[in-house]
């Protein structure tokens, strides 16, 4: 088994690279692709719209100033056992159902700093 990024997100890094699309552009084409899908599928038990095109314009900026970072503009949800400050951590629990982290799990951050958008929580049994 090859682990490794995608090619959609390959050919999309292609892109903003080039200059051809930009992160908010990818970013509300994810976000479109979840609001038609979602509801049918539950992959996702939050979606944080706000919160990604804002990281996103904020790559968009950074790459018009010269940097590009690992791996700039890569969509990604994290798993409900992970902690995103702000947003709830259920763990698949009702136990859990009113916790709302203080804090962002070291892999949230190192994802962030790497310029990875994070777009949600996504459901765990």
């Amino acid at each position: 088994m090859t682990v490794g990024p995608s090619p959609s997100y390959l050919a999309d890094r292609a892109r903003i690279e080039r200059g051809e699309t930009t992160c908010e552009a990818v970013v509300r084409r994810f976000l479109a692709t979840i609001e038609a899908h979602n509801e049918h599928l539950n992959v996702l038990l939050a979606v944080d719209a706000e919160g990604a095109l804002r990281q996103a314009r904020r790559l968009d900026d950074m790459q018009a100033a010269g940097t590009l970072l690992p791996l700039h503009g890569l969509v990604v949800a994290v798993k409900d056992v992970i902690c995103v400050e702000g947003q709830q951590t259920t763990c698949g629990s009702r136990m859990l159902a009113d916790f709302t982290s203080l804090y962002d799990a070291t892999a949230v951050t190192r994802l962030r700093e790497a310029g990875a958008v994070l777009i949600g929580k996504a459901n765990c049994d």
